[in-house]
């Protein structure tokens, strides 16, 4: 009966150890798009994006150029951030567990812990400073693999990303985007 019990632990332990490979398709070609209740504030008031953005492959996307500030951030300013991943599920936008709140944007924006560092990993030191500046360069050139494995079986799906910053009482301190995107188990 031990025996048994001890071989059931292990196959549980190697089968949840098992990860899935999964794959993300953005639906829309920018990416990132206004949000529905704030379309005057999107990502095109703060930065003006790269021209060259390159689809490889289903799972890898080439993104080189430079990518200036156009925003004027107030320097004595921190910009609260806060992104939530919704799926789509029995007809509507359900949340889901993952989700990311920083309290200061810029700092965040440069940890090469965050999720966005692969975008990041080739761009000049010199121009990692905070705070955001009115004219600032960032060279971008960076390769991404939109792959990645998971553990669990079930991520499979319609996602939408839902990125804040700044302070939604005052709209010239604020800025929302959208994204959607599929996962699919490969």
């Amino acid at each position: 009966m031990l025996y048994k019990l001890i071989t059931f632990a292990f196959l549980v332990r190697v089968w949840t150890a098992l990860a899935y490979k999964y794959e993300v398709q953005f639906r829309d070609e920018k990416f990132f798009l206004p949000c529905e209740k704030y379309p005057n504030n999107s990502l095109d008031i703060v930065i003006k994006r790269p021209e060259n953005v390159t689809v490889l492959s289903d799972s890898a996307t080439y993104v080189y150029g430079d990518v200036v500030i156009i925003y004027d951030f107030d320097p004595l300013q921190k910009y609260e951030t806060n992104m939530e991943f919704f799926k789509f599920s029995r007809g509507s936008w359900q949340k889901t567990l993952y989700s990311i709140r920083r309290d200061d944007f810029c700092t965040s924006f440069f940890n090469p812990s965050e999720l966005w560092s692969p975008f990041l990993k080739e761009m000049p030191a010199e121009q990692r400073k905070c705070p955001f500046r009115k004219g600032q360069i960032f060279s971008i050139n960076a390769t991404t693999d939109q792959s990645f494995e998971m553990p669990t079986g079930s991520l499979e799906g319609d996602y939408w990303a839902h990125f804040e910053a700044g302070d939604r009482k005052n709209l010239d301190m604020f800025f929302c985007i959208d994204s959607y995107f599929n996962i699919y188990r490969v």
